[in-house]
């Protein structure tokens, strides 16, 4: 079996499972708009999945420390996904946290061809010691920022 193909089965494998958990969510009927949460490679699976979201419920997406920069050299594909999470009317936000001290992440490139107003993306304002850097310590630091965590709890935006 070939590399590609493996990746390509895998890739269904985890889109799958992610889109079960959160089927299961929207099924209970609770809710009529979802906040989607992604960190690092994770924002790669949950743009994967958002750029073909045509569900009933309203979603706002906040990825954090993403690595879609990085992929997209390596794939066309994330390109295009980008473009259609850009393009997808049910997704009402975009908010895309990075940081210059974060090495592990950029910011989110946006296709040429792709609407930049549909995504706001956030640079954090920390300071981290190189040696922090390098061990990937401000990579986590996402997860105690005050503006993501104001994003996520919707007190901003």
């Amino acid at each position: 079996m070939e590399e590609n193909s493996e990746g390509k089965i895998l890739k269904a494998k985890i889109r799958k499972q992610v889109a079960d958990k959160l089927n299961a969510v929207l099924e209970t009927g609770l809710y009529d708009r979802v906040t989607i949460l992604a960190h690092s490679f994770g924002v790669v699976i949950a743009t994967d999945l958002l750029a073909d979201y045509q569900g009933d419920h309203r979603v706002r997406y906040i990825s954090m420390g993403g690595c879609l920069k990085f992929i997209s050299c390596k794939s066309r594909h994330i390109e295009n996904e980008i473009s259609k999470c850009l393009d997808n009317k049910k997704i009402e936000a975009w908010i895309d946290f990075y940081s210059d001290q974060d090495w592990l992440c950029t910011k989110t490139p946006i296709p040429k061809k792709s609407s930049h107003e549909r995504i706001q993306q956030t640079k954090t304002q920390t300071s981290f010691s190189l040696l922090k850097q390098l061990t990937g310590e401000s990579h986590d630091n996402y997860f105690t920022n005050e503006e993501v965590l104001k994003a996520v709890l919707n007190l901003q935006n």
